[in-house]
């Protein structure tokens, strides 16, 4: 009964943390920003611990430094994009002229500086029994944690990025929630899946049915309270379903990781939820798959 106290106050402290960034005024981009930069570099510390025996500065930095790097650039490029329909705040007015000339070539083509900087460093520095190792761990984090991260500063960045954001955060929170409570309920056919043994197929189709459900009502209550974007019905279900499915499938991926470190969390930074990364792990796959189907249905 205490676990499970702990979890749910802990999941509520979370919880207002996390949304408290989504509402920008004066400099709450800048503090957006910094929130998604400290939950990549505290989620990619967690992912060389689980491989890692020995963390060190020399190991981290070459992580820590292309993780910086991206973020900041996206972050410039969703800055952009939002002030371009939203007045400039007094003292922003310089950084945003600044960074308006980025574009998306200047993102891609500062990938293969930031991964040949990465090689050199590691084959200079590391230990030779271990420079392998580290690269490997450096270009997952980046692939696994830092790009799918940075696309939620793209989402924000949107005229209805507020919502959006909600919306995404509602989607996962619920094909979590949903899956697990199907699965108890009604668990009797078992998937069979060696990284998640205790899930059940019941689970997860009436996971997908009840996270559809829920996200439409989530909807409907929103838009009789608040000015939301119009989206139909069948749009709504269309995104519901996809978040769903890659949500789970960033649960499974995670599950995989942590099986082959031999861990049952990621960490234990948050009490009752375990690691940083066991609270992303959803969002990291649905965020950047719910932006790009959001350029061909755009709301």
């Amino acid at each position: 009964m205490k676990d499970h106290f702990i979890r749910i106050l802990s999941g509520f402290i979370i919880a207002a943390v996390y949304v408290s960034f989504f509402h920008f005024e004066g400099y709450g981009f800048v503090r957006f920003y910094l929130f998604v930069l400290a939950i990549a570099f505290m989620g990619m510390f967690e992912l060389f611990r689980m491989f890692r025996s020995e963390i060190t500065w020399k190991v981290m930095l070459p992580p820590v430094l292309i993780s910086f790097i991206w973020i900041t650039l996206v972050y410039g490029l969703s800055l952009s994009a939002y002030y371009n329909t939203s007045p400039v705040p007094e003292g922003l007015t310089l950084l945003v002229s600044g960074i308006s000339s980025l574009s998306l070539v200047t993102l891609i083509s500062i990938l293969p500086i930031l991964a040949m900087f990465s090689i050199g460093y590691f084959v200079i520095l590391s230990e030779e029994s271990k420079t392998i190792q580290d690269l490997g761990l450096t270009f997952v984090s980046f692939m696994y944690i830092t790009i799918p991260l940075s696309t939620v500063l793209l989402i924000r960045s949107e005229e209805s990025g507020v919502f959006l954001l909600w919306f995404i955060s509602f989607a996962v929170s619920m094909s979590d929630s949903m899956g697990f409570v199907f699965g108890k309920l009604f668990g009797k056919h078992k998937v069979n899946w060696t990284l998640s043994p205790n899930k059940t197929w019941e689970g997860y189709i009436g996971g997908f049915f009840g996270q559809n459900l829920m996200v439409i009502l989530f909807y409907y209550v929103s838009s009789s309270l608040f000015d939301v974007p119009e989206i139909g019905y069948g749009q709504l279900s269309f995104f519901a379903g996809m978040i769903y499915l890659v949500s789970v499938l960033g649960d499974l991926s995670e599950s995989r990781l942590k099986r082959g470190a031999g861990v049952k969390d990621s960490g234990s930074l948050l009490p009752g939820h375990g690691g940083i990364l066991d609270r992303v792990d959803s969002i990291i796959f649905a965020a950047p798959f719910f932006y790009f189907i959001l350029r061909f249905y755009p709301v």
